[in-house]
């Protein structure tokens, strides 16, 4: 699949991405050994509250898609999807950016 997907679970922990390429090569560098980590624990430190912002408007509601920029270098920008996941009884399941 193009693009990186990575999914979160109610209880806000990472649990999947797809792994079409190596930490150092992804735009957003995911590890299988982050499986299970909080979703702050897989953010560097400097974003932790921008996450909070963009969890907390997906699970109450507020928005169902919310996109970010980010510059990873002088000559490249990438936008960041997030998007919520529900069910049929409108509970969030899941998370997924790309």
């Amino acid at each position: 699949m193009a693009g990186e997907l990575t999914f979160a679970d109610d209880n806000n922990q990472f649990i999947y991405y797809n792994h079409n390429a190596d930490a150092p090569q992804m735009l957003a560098a995911r590890t299988p050994d982050q499986a299970g980590s909080s979703l702050a624990g897989v953010h560097p430190g400097r974003v932790v509250e921008h996450v909070k912002q963009v969890i907390y408007a997906l699970r109450t509601g507020q928005t169902d898609v919310v996109s970010m920029p980010a510059q990873q270098g002088p000559n490249q920008h990438v936008m960041h999807y997030y998007r919520a996941m529900r069910d049929e009884t409108a509970v969030t399941v899941g998370l997924t950016n790309w």
